[in-house]
This record gives C-alpha cells, sequence and structure tokens, in this order.
C-alpha cells in the first residue's frame, strides 16, 4: 500500500506523459480591421476619336488610247490604165508630228536607164519641203553608155540616201496611223475621208492633144479643206506642171499624224509620157 504523500507527484508526471495540450493563451485585444480602400471611380474611356475618312479614289482620268502604228512604210495597190505607174511610198512622220516623208519611183520610159528615184520630206505646217528634204537618186545619163548604166544598181545608193535624209529630219519609218481612202460625194466635187472633208476641181491645160503647147503649159487644181465650214485653201489652182494633163483624189489616202495635228492628202496626178500617160504622185500637208 503506497503512501499517501507520493500519490501527488505520479499523478502529475501521467499527465505529462499522456500528452495533453497546453492551456489556451488569455485572449489579448481583437486588432482593428484595416480601413477599406476608397471606392474609385471607374475611368470613363476616352471618346472613341472616329477613324479619319479615306477620300474616295479619283478615278483615273479618261484618256484615248495611242492609236495604233502600221509599223511599216505604206504603198498603194498598184493602178492600171496608163503605160506606166510611178511607185508611191509613204516613210512615216517625225516624232512632233510636222514633217512626213514619201518617195516616188518612176520606172525607165524609152531609154534604158532613165529610171529615178525622188524622195521628199514635207513641213506639213507650212505645205513645203523641209529646207533640204528632197533628194533624186538616178542614172548618170538616161541612155547608158558603152558600159550599160553607170551607176548600174541605184538601189545601195538610194538606200543610204533615204536613210540619211529621214534620220536629218527625225522621221520614224513607220510612224503611221493607217490612212482613210477619199471618196466622192456623188458628182459635187466634195470628198471625203473619215471626219474630214474636202472640195475639189482641176483646171485642165486647153485642147487634147497631150504632147501640144496646152499640155505643155500643164493643168492646176484647187483644193479647200472643211469647205461648208470654216473653208481653208490648201491649194489655190495657180501653179501648172508642165505636162500634167489631170489630177484626182478618188481612192487617194489621207494620213494624219499620231498625234492628230497634222495630215497629208495624196494627190495623183497624170503625165504626158513616152507613148501614153504617167500616173504619178504628190502631196499636200496641213495643220487641223
Amino acid at each position: 500500500m503506497l503512501r499517501p504523500m507520493r500519490a501527488a507527484p505520479l499523478l502529475i508526471a501521467a499527465l505529462f506523459l499522456t500528452g495533453c495540450p497546453d492551456p489556451a493563451p488569455a485572449p489579448g485585444p481583437t486588432p482593428a480591421p484595416a480601413p477599406a480602400p476608397p471606392a474609385v471611380s471607374p475611368a470613363t474611356p476616352p471618346a472613341a476619336t472616329p477613324p479619319a475618312s479615306t477620300p474616295a479614289a479619283t478615278p483615273p482620268a479618261a484618256t484615248t488610247p495611242a492609236p495604233a502604228l502600221l509599223g511599216a512604210a505604206w504603198s498603194p495597190e498598184p493602178r492600171k490604165g496608163h503605160a506606166y505607174v510611178d511607185a508611191l511610198t509613204f516613210h512615216g512622220w517625225s516624232a512632233d508630228g510636222v514633217r512626213y516623208a514619201f518617195e516616188v519611183s518612176e520606172e525607165s520610159q524609152a531609154t534604158e536607164c532613165g529610171a529615178k528615184h525622188h524622195l521628199f520630206v514635207v513641213d506639213a505646217s507650212k505645205d513645203a519641203y523641209a529646207p533640204g528634204g528632197t533628194a533624186t537618186i538616178a542614172h548618170d545619163s538616161p541612155e547608158g553608155g558603152p558600159n550599160g548604166c553607170s551607176p548600174r544598181d541605184l538601189a545601195p545608193i538610194l538606200a543610204v540616201k533615204r536613210a540619211e535624209l529621214l534620220s536629218a529630219h527625225g522621221i520614224e519609218v513607220g510612224r503611221i496611223v493607217a490612212p482613210q481612202s477619199l471618196a466622192p460625194l456623188g458628182g459635187s466635187g466634195l470628198f471625203t475621208a473619215g471626219d474630214l472633208r474636202f472640195a475639189f476641181a482641176v483646171k485642165h491645160a486647153a485642147g487634147d492633144d497631150i504632147y501640144g503647147e496646152a499640155a505643155a503649159k500643164g493643168a492646176a487644181y484647187t483644193l479647200t479643206l472643211d469647205p461648208e465650214g470654216a473653208a481653208r485653201v490648201l491649194e489655190p489652182g495657180t501653179r501648172r506642171r508642165p505636162y500634167v494633163l489631170h489630177y484626182a483624189l478618188t481612192g487617194n489616202p489621207v494620213f494624219v499624224s499620231p498625234d492628230g495635228a497634222h495630215a497629208a492628202i495624196v494627190v495623183s496626178r497624170v503625165h504626158t509620157a513616152f507613148e501614153g500617160t504617167r500616173l504619178s504622185w504628190m502631196t499636200n500637208g496641213f495643220a487641223l
């Protein structure tokens, strides 16, 4: 039997060994809650800036397409009804549309070496040959000689002279818009080619003898542009050309420069020739 004096220590030791929690500390003062942050009004979004209006695209100005160029020299279909017909070649216009060049080739008539080639550069603003704008390539003698024609072949000489002349006057071969053909309006003496209108009349030499004195004086013609509007005389009928018997327009071409500022009208003419007549060509240049 244990003594009462030892019971108390044993009881305390037993409590310690059983792991009982420590007694809770005495409660202290409760801290005051942190003040709430002041209410912030939601930021007013800035007024939306309307996007800058994009100006409507300006449609490109209507442009007239550049006319198509032939790109090569122009020659008419061969014509019949005469003992001789000269060849015509229209070479082209200068870049500024003022000058044009054409060529007329004559075959030999009753002589061995009578062929000729005529080169012309015309100032259409004046209806006159450009300074230094003509050249003729021919044999030294139409009758030839003991060794035949001299020079024997005109083609190489013609090619060189043609290139020099066209280059000197700024002519571009093939700078040509397809020509309009001249058509008569009944028997009125009026002719049209596209939008162009002309009045034309021939002043023949007196008499029918194509080799006579009257024929030697030649024929003349009058040519008027826009006769029913602001009429402009292109050929006054005062220039008679020796042994020219007749002039004509029907079926002939009118060449308008690519810029539309000038034009050239081709006039055919009939000459006295060996045992018959010869058809050849000339032009009138004018501003539009």
